[in-house]
């Protein structure tokens, strides 16, 4: 059995079009293909853990994902969120690789989600994106928007102004020098209208 660490998983995905991939694998939810039980759960004292499982008819694997979320982490300079994918033929069994990706895949997963749903259901022309929370998820989510629309007007909502400050320095970065000239991030307490909705840990 193959080990992947997240580096080596960030390099892989570096330069590659996910989008697509994602659409393929909602359109396999909605016709069926996709097999996704309920999701296991273990609540513990001070966390939980999601044990999630499926796979797509007539593919070669099936994968396991074992995520986590322990949100007194923060004080203890730690991430809340953790997690690993374990990969295995559908015909055998036979596990092929663990992915110990630290929740990376779920972040980027969950970003081009999001990127997805505002490129076929966004009303037209998208003005301004208003992204709730300050987290990972909710930077990659600016970050993966800009495939799909030119709007570089961004409003944060954080239940602190300096993670929403830093949360908009950090999707400017991300943006890249030419598009950050043309980004303007604020902090905001409520707007009426959004483009886009993130969730992120209770911390943040």
């Amino acid at each position: 059995m193959k080990i992947f660490e997240r580096e080596r998983l960030e390099r892989a995905l570096d330069g590659l079009d996910l989008v697509p991939i994602i659409e393929e694998g909602f359109m396999a939810l909605s016709s069926g293909q996709a097999v996704v039980p309920p999701v296991g759960e273990l609540k513990l004292e001070k966390g939980e853990v999601h044990i999630q499982y499926g796979f797509i008819r007539g593919q070669a694997h099936y994968v396991i994902k074992i995520a986590s979320g322990f949100y007194g982490n923060a004080a203890l300079g730690l991430p809340s969120g953790n997690g690993r994918l374990l990969l295995f033929e559908q015909e055998t069994g036979r596990p092929v690789a663990a992915l110990l990706d630290e929740g990376h895949l779920t972040d980027v997963r969950t970003a081009i989600a999001g990127a997805i749903g505002a490129q076929h259901l966004a009303a037209r022309p998208i003005r301004r994106i208003g992204v709730f929370g300050t987290g990972v998820p909710a930077r990659l989510q600016v970050h993966l928007l800009r495939w799909v629309t030119e709007c570089r007007s961004v409003f944060v909502w954080g239940r602190r102004r300096w993670a929403a400050s830093e949360s908009g320095e950090a999707s400017q970065a991300r943006a890249g020098r030419r598009a950050a000239r043309r980004c303007r991030c604020r902090w905001s307490r409520r707007f009426r209208r959004v483009s886009s909705l993130d969730v992120t840990a209770p911390e943040r």
